[in-house]
């Protein structure tokens, strides 16, 4: 599979904020509600991130685009942060480098001076303790961890909360 393109959603569509919860639900921790979902296109600092699979008919035209992945964030542009509150890739996708695709998208597009003038000097996010490969994922890009969070996620569940600065 061949995927082309990250888009940045200004506002999610029914279509697409179908595939996205299908993904959400194969997270292990963390799995919004449809409440929490619909609110993204009420508040413009919220900031969408898909991976298209473009799939193609038997002339290899374009036909459709699959959502194979998603990044979400909480831009505050007072603090120059940016909260990533989600990243996934569809689970049977997973280990074949397109999450790390997504991420570095995103960090350029926010840490990038030529992208985004310079907005944002810092991305922060949280990642459950069990997650070994989303942490060494983001200690690729070199995220540092802040601190630990007891019971972040709930009981027995903890986090690591974790920044990149640039």
């Amino acid at each position: 599979m061949e995927v082309r393109k990250i888009k940045v959603v200004k506002v999610v569509e029914e279509v697409e904020l179908k595939e996205i919860k299908e993904i959400d639900k194969e997270i292990s921790v963390g799995s919004w509600s449809d409440q929490n979902w619909s609110s993204i296109n009420l508040n413009a600092n919220y900031q969408l991130f898909v991976l298209e699979d473009p799939s193609l008919d038997h002339n290899h035209n374009q036909v459709k685009s699959k959502i194979v992945g998603f990044a979400l964030f909480l831009e505050s542009k007072e603090e120059r942060l940016v909260h990533l509150l989600k990243i996934a890739i569809r689970g049977e996708l997973q280990t074949k480098g397109l999450g790390t695709k997504l991420l570095k998208s995103t960090i350029d597009y926010y840490m990038n001076e030529d992208e985004r003038d310079g907005k944002f000097d810092k991305i922060y996010l949280e990642v459950e303790t069990e997650n070994k490969e989303a942490i060494l994922l983001y200690k690729k890009f070199n995220f540092k961890t802040l601190h630990k969070c007891n019971h972040f996620y709930g009981t027995n569940i903890h986090a690591y909360k974790m920044l990149l600065t640039r």
